[in-house]
């Protein structure tokens, strides 16, 4: 096993305790769970829970507009909001700073992770939205927030956010549940309190953003999320950057879509991008950059995700620019692949399932018209398959890669030297299995 592959393996172990970091972060701090059977979503925060929000703008049904250049909205209380929107409530506001400097979810609770870690669980604030910036919720409510600032966060004495903000455990700047939607555009969102994600959709909400900046510093505090039962988040020209454990740029739970058209990704410990169990997650034209992970990553192989990409940058500064840790179709067109040296720009490796267990995985991952130098391996010798599909692309190897199944179409060029069942054989158009190819 080469050094690379025994850092791979040490990297998969330590991604099964974060799991519950980006899984539970991203998502009410608890793991994907497995679909069985017909998904029955709520309709309505429960009462009990609702009673005891509290906000500072309160929009029941209301319909209107406001121009509040230079108004500030601040919510300091626990299960507090600023701006709280139901019951088909239509509202623009425009211009405002939405801030909450201090309040956390009062049924937050404090656990220990096996690293010895104490996190914060948060699920009322992953699942209702309660004690987030702002909220919205119920079919027919759109809540507009234009030129503005959402902010959970305190300074310090240099002026930047305090991360981990014991003030704000659980406080999500932007929040949609129950068909409820949110429209987003020009806003700076700011979130800093662990388990404060930037924004959070559950129970098909809906959150559209454009033209915006996201940044989180707290743990288990993704920028755009979706949680289980699901969601949709449409971003456009976003730059999104997350800096703890448990937080990335974009997380797309199951049952979920997420769309990202341009702007960037960047995550300081985790992938820039992660999609688990049956998501769908489309990026176009977008930067994705981690610092200390794979750019793109698959989790939990209970149901295969779907990734489609157009146009992206995929860079990790750690190890391969995409994992596979999970049953996985991808697709990747016109796009460029920058693995750390000696890494893959794809590996597949066995992840785990919804209940912490290693599971074999199977990712299908089609190239099409891109420049591809680098390595893709496959650990099969511990369940995982790669079936890797070339269209109208150029492939340099300079790492040996170990595939399930190439196909290869006559637009398509490897350079490398390729063994099929150990046995040397011209690389030209078709499809081969039990594949390693070896730099030329």
């Amino acid at each position: 096993m080469t050094m690379f592959k025994k850092l791979l393996a040490v990297l998969l172990a330590v991604s099964m305790l974060l799991c519950a970091g980006v899984g539970a972060a991203a998502s009410s701090d608890e793991a994907s769970e497995e679909a069985s059977g017909e998904t029955v979503l709520d309709t309505e925060i429960p009462e009990e829970v609702e009673a005891r929000i509290t906000t500072a703008l309160y929009l029941d049904g209301i319909s209107g507009e406001q121009d509040a250049q230079g108004v500030t909205y601040t919510a300091t209380g626990d299960d507090q909001s600023v701006v709280y929107a139901k019951n088909g409530a239509i509202y623009t506001l425009s211009g405002a700073t939405l801030t909450k400097p201090a309040g956390i979810l009062s049924t937050a609770t404090s656990f220990t992770v096996p690293t010895g870690e104490v996190l914060w669980s948060t699920t009322e604030a992953g699942s209702y939205g309660i004690n987030a910036v702002a909220l919205a919720w119920g079919e027919g409510t759109v809540l507009t927030l234009s030129d503005c600032n959402i902010w959970t966060y305190n300074a310090d004495e240099n002026g930047d956010p305090i991360g981990d903000d014991e003030a704000l455990i659980g406080a999500n700047a932007v929040f949609a549940t129950m068909e409820g939607k949110i429209v987003l555009d020009n806003v700076s969102i700011i979130a800093a309190g662990e388990g404060g994600h930037g924004m959070d959709v559950t129970s098909q909400g809906v959150i559209e953003i454009s033209n915006s900046t996201v940044v989180t510093y707290g743990k288990k505090a993704s920028g755009l999320t979706t949680d289980q039962p699901g969601g949709t988040i449409y971003a456009t020209n976003v730059d999104v950057l997350t800096y703890k454990s448990g937080s990335a740029p974009v997380y797309c739970d199951g049952n979920s879509f997420v769309s990202v058209t341009g702007g960037s990704l960047e995550s300081w410990v985790e992938p820039a991008a992660v999609v688990c169990t049956d998501g769908v997650l489309e990026l176009t034209d977008v930067t994705l950059l981690s610092h200390e992970d794979a750019a793109l990553n698959a989790h939990f192989p209970s149901s295969p995700s779907t990734v489609t990409c157009t146009g992206c940058t995929f860079t990790s500064e750690a190890t391969s620019a995409v994992t596979a840790y999970a049953a996985t179709n991808m697709v990747f067109e016109d796009c460029e692949f920058y693995p750390a040296d000696g890494a893959y720009i794809v590996a597949s490796i066995p992840g785990e399932d919804s209940s912490g267990n290693i599971a074999a995985d199977e990712a299908t991952v089609t190239m099409i018209d891109c420049d591809l130098t680098g390595g893709v391996w496959a650990d099969e010798e511990n369940g995982a398959a790669l079936n890797l599909i070339l269209e109208d692309t150029t492939w340099v190897v300079t790492e040996q890669s170990v595939l399930t199944t190439l196909t290869i179409d006559e637009e398509s060029t490897i350079e490398g030297t390729m063994l099929v069942n150990g046995t040397e054989t011209a690389l030209q158009a078709g499809t081969y299995e039990n594949v390693v190819i070896n730099p030329a």
